[in-house]
C-alpha cells in the first residue's frame, strides 16, 4: 500500500503516527508539484503557465478518482506531493461524487450537490476536520495556556458544534492579518497589506459592534500586534509566539537550517487557526488561505481587508 505523504508537522498536532521519508524517496522522481492557477500573483507568462499547471493539477485529481492510488502512484511506495492543492475542492466539483460525499455524513441531507459553491466546501471541510482529527493532550494544553487570560469570561455557545474539545464563544472575534512584505516578522516576497491596514483592522472590529468582546489576533507582523494591542487595550490577546515561515522551501532558498524552525512555526500556526475558528466573529486578509482556513473552520461569515480597499469588506473564500 503506497503512502501519500503530506507533511510532517502534523503529527506535533493530531494523534497520528508520523511518516519518516527514506532518504531514497527525498528526490524529483517521487515527487508531484501541483501548484495551481492564483490570479493575485500570477501575470503574463506565469499567468499562463499556472494554467497549465491547474489543468494538470485536474487531471491528477480524475486519475486518482478514476483508479487506485496504487495505479496512480505508478507502483512507487510513497509518493510526496507538494503545493497548494486543494484536491477536496474539486471533488465536490463532480456531482456525482458530490452525492457519495453527502451519503457519506459530510454533507448536510440539504446540501445542493448541483451548484458546488464556498458554503458547500465550507461545510465539507469542516465535516471532515471534525470528524477526523483528534488533538494531542500537549496541543490542547498549548491551546488553552493562551487563553487562560480570558477562559473565565469567555462565553460558550452551546449551540454551535466546533472541533472537540474546544467551543465555540459568543464574545471573542479573531483577527488574522497577514502583511506580508517588510510588515512581516520573517519577510516575504509577496506583500499582502501594508501598514495602513492596522487602522482599518481597527475600524472594521468596531463596525461589529464588539466593544464588549475580546478580541484574539493572529498576524504575521510583530509590529501590527502592538499596534491594535494599544487600540484595543484589555480586550486583546494573543498566543505571544513570532511568527515565522513554515515552507521548506522558503527556508531553503535562504540557505538557512528549518526543519526545527518549520515545526514551531507550523505548531503556533495552528493554534491561531484553532482559537481563531472559536470566534464568532472574523477578520480576515483577503487571498490568504490561512484566513480562508479559519472561515472554513469557524462557519462565520467573514470580513476581509485587502490592499486596493479601504474598508473591510465580504469577499469569497480565497481557495486557488
Amino acid at each position: 500500500m503506497p503512502v501519500l505523504y503530506v507533511g510532517g508537522a502534523c503529527a506535533f498536532l493530531w494523534n497520528v503516527s508520523p511518516v519518516v521519508i527514506p532518504p531514497s524517496f527525498q528526490d524529483t522522481r517521487n515527487s508531484r508539484e501541483c501548484w495551481t492557477y492564483d490570479s493575485y500573483r500570477t501575470y503574463g507568462s506565469r499567468s499562463y503557465q499556472s494554467h497549465i499547471l491547474l489543468f494538470k493539477f485536474k487531471q491528477m485529481t480524475q486519475r486518482i478518482s478514476n483508479q487506485s492510488f496504487a495505479q496512480f502512484s505508478y507502483g512507487k511506495k510513497l509518493l510526496s506531493m507538494k503545493g497548494n492543492c486543494p484536491i477536496f475542492k474539486y471533488w465536490l466539483s463532480n456531482q456525482e461524487k458530490c452525492k457519495k460525499i453527502q451519503s457519506m455524513g459530510y454533507l448536510s441531507a440539504s446540501a445542493d450537490c448541483s451548484h458546488p459553491s464556498d458554503a458547500l466546501f465550507s461545510e465539507f471541510v469542516f465535516a471532515f476536520f471534525r470528524r477526523h482529527f483528534r488533538f494531542r493532550e500537549a496541543f490542547v494544553n498549548s491551546v488553552n495556556e493562551v487563553l487562560a487570560p480570558v477562559q473565565a469570561s469567555l462565553e460558550v455557545d452551546r449551540d454551535k458544534p466546533f472541533l472537540p474539545p474546544f467551543r465555540k464563544a459568543k464574545n471573542l472575534v479573531s483577527v488574522h492579518a497577514r502583511f506580508g512584505g517588510k510588515m512581516s516578522d520573517f519577510g516575504d516576497s509577496f506583500t499582502f497589506l501594508d501598514k495602513k491596514a492596522v487602522p482599518r483592522f481597527y475600524s472594521c472590529i468596531m463596525r461589529k459592534n464588539t466593544t464588549d468582546d475580546f478580541v484574539y489576533v493572529a498576524s504575521d507582523s510583530s509590529r501590527a500586534k502592538r499596534q491594535l494591542k494599544e487600540l484595543l487595550k484589555d480586550k486583546y490577546f494573543d498566543s505571544n509566539r513570532k511568527a515565522a515561515h513554515s515552507g521548506l522551501d522558503w527556508h531553503r532558498k535562504r540557505h538557512t537550517s528549518g526543519v526545527e524552525v518549520i515545526h514551531d512555526a507550523s505548531y503556533s500556526a495552528f493554534i491561531d487557526i484553532v482559537i481563531s475558528s472559536m470566534a464568532s466573529q472574523f477578520v480576515g486578509t483577503e487571498a490568504s488561505t490561512f484566513s480562508s482556513m479559519i472561515a472554513m473552520l469557524g462557519q462565520t461569515d467573514p470580513m476581509y481587508l485587502y490592499k486596493n480597499y479601504k474598508p473591510c469588506h465580504q469577499a469569497e473564500l480565497y481557495l486557488p
